[in-house]
């Protein structure tokens, strides 16, 4: 996998960020100043040689202005070799100094970086004057159509000006009304302008590249920002790109795979991926988790989420007090234990009066806690954890897949119920799992074996089978008595 190591560039202090081997669209996510241009600037340097003269640039006056002497970036490929760039005198400098064959061991054709800059929107104050008329694509034309809801767009043109010989030319999009007349692009809102110059670079960018997008957002209604985020994954996959998109944008963050977010940390010297939505949002903008809602759940991930909202609909089945079924809850998919026990902290902090909060913790947590009690060698990592973030913990009571693939292949009643249910066995089709890396890991691979098994690779289908599964288990890794006291503490009050 290749690497990039950053120390000391801006507000990146250090980083160590491993390339995604997949192509798709990446978001990177942080606060103001938290380092995305920067990271972005230093992305665009794998093909293109001149990027840190122009934008890693030190005042030539006075050389303690927007110093990089303490600077230091380094590229590693997969097979070991690697160059590292420091700041010299003047310029920058590598070690090797000829480092082309490494950035070029990085696999990407070409790099485009757009960035956040007035160009994007800016109305030109040149004069439009007559000239050549240039045919827009058509796919252009019909996304502005589409994105904008405005037909005028499928008359889209450029109008070249010239500025005399030798001297290139500008170049400005009119659309031809009816009646002969046209109107020019100082007279498109700045959405549509923006959208209609991304489009374009995008359009020409060849295949196997970088694609660097900063600020995607950046004066689009959040409609046409999820249309431009599809746009980006349907691309990626016509022309093998790898985009990251520096992005703030909420509906773009809500809508993308944990897979596909990295947030970077100050306090982290490796961005924090896979990261859900709600962790993104939190870091980022601080959201109040609390509006409508009578509480505020958040969960390791997405299968520990369906969990609960199943178990939830099961005691309210068999009858648990009303206020269970009473109160309106919103659960959220966070991370790993840390992150999401943090959350539930600055959350409750943040909105004291309003929706009370849990984090719901995977029961392998508490394992790990009365393990450590029984060891008095242990540094009590877990029972500091616990003290810091009691107000807010409760117990999920299972490990959802590791808990799951047991009961069924264990369980003779849930064991024959699927066989007679998919005509699948659960026991042959989860051993056929290779048993090898961390516990959980297999588990999970166990259990997505056998959806896909009974899914016949279907990923529509997988998704309700994998409901249906999970409501099938509620019963047997929940007894009643048991079922009643895990939810009774996840919502014992409605304020804490």
């Amino acid at each position: 996998m290749n690497k990039i190591i950053i120390k000391n560039a801006r507000r990146i202090k250090h980083l160590e960020f491993s390339l995604p081997e997949r192509k798709g669209v990446y978001l990177l996510v942080s606060p103001n100043g938290g380092g995305k241009s920067t990271f972005l600037t230093i992305l665009h340097k794998i093909c293109n040689g001149k990027a840190f003269a122009e934008k890693f640039k030190s005042s030539s006056r006075d050389g303690n202005i927007d110093d990089f002497r303490d600077t230091e970036i380094t590229y590693i490929c997969k097979d070991g070799t690697k160059a590292t760039f420091r700041k010299g005198e003047k310029r920058w400098v590598s070690k090797p100094k000829d480092n082309r064959r490494v950035l070029e061991n990085f696999g990407y054709e070409s790099s485009c970086f757009i960035e956040a800059d007035p160009k994007r929107i800016a109305i030109k104050n040149d004069e439009i004057k007559l000239g050549k008329r240039i045919q827009v694509a058509d796919e252009i034309k019909t996304l502005m159509c589409d994105w904008f809801s405005e037909e005028d767009f499928r008359k889209l043109e450029k109008l070249k000006n010239a500025k005399g010989r030798g001297r290139g030319g500008e170049y400005f999009y009119i659309i031809e009304k009816s009646n002969g007349r046209s109107y020019s692009e100082k007279h498109f809102s700045t959405g549509e302008l923006a959208i209609v110059r991304l489009l374009t670079q995008i359009d020409s960018i060849a295949h196997n590249s970088l694609l660097l997008f900063d600020e995607a957002e950046l004066a689009l209604h959040p409609k046409v920002q999820l249309k431009l985020l599809e746009y980006l994954r349907e691309k990626s996959e016509k022309k093998d790109l790898t985009v990251f998109v520096a992005t703030h944008s909420v509906p773009m963050i809500e809508n993308t795979d944990p897979n596909n977010i990295f947030l970077l940390e100050k306090s982290e010297t490796k961005p924090i991926s896979p990261c859900y939505p709600a962790l993104a949002l939190g870091s980022v903008l601080g959201l109040d988790y609390s509006n409508s809602c009578d509480a505020i759940i958040f969960v390791e991930d997405e299968m520990a989420k369906l969990v609960l909202e199943k178990l939830r609909d099961y005691c309210i089945k068999i009858g648990c007090e009303n206020r269970v079924s009473q109160i309106f809850a919103r659960i959220y998919p966070v991370g790993g234990y840390i992150q999401t026990a943090d959350l539930a902290n600055k959350v409750k902090a943040s909105s004291p009066n309003k929706a009370f909060v849990r984090a719901v913790l995977d029961h392998d947590v508490y394992e790990r806690y009365e393990k450590e009690k029984s060891d008095p060698v242990k540094k009590y990592e877990y029972h500091n954890f616990m003290e810091e973030h009691k107000q807010c913990l409760c117990d999920l009571g299972c490990v959802p897949e590791r808990d799951i693939i047991s009961c069924i292949t264990s369980k003779t009643e849930l064991k024959d119920k699927i066989k007679r249910d998919y005509k699948v066995d659960p026991v042959s089709t989860t051993s056929k799992v290779r048993k090898n890396g961390k516990g959980s890991t297999i588990y999970k691979k166990q259990f997505k074996e056998l959806l896909q098994r009974i899914a016949g690779g279907n990923v529509r289908e997988e998704e309700a089978v994998k409901h249906e599964l999970v409501e099938k288990c509620i019963p047997f890794l929940y007894p009643e008595e048991k079922a009643r006291q895990i939810i009774g503490k996840i919502f014992a009050a409605q304020k804490d």
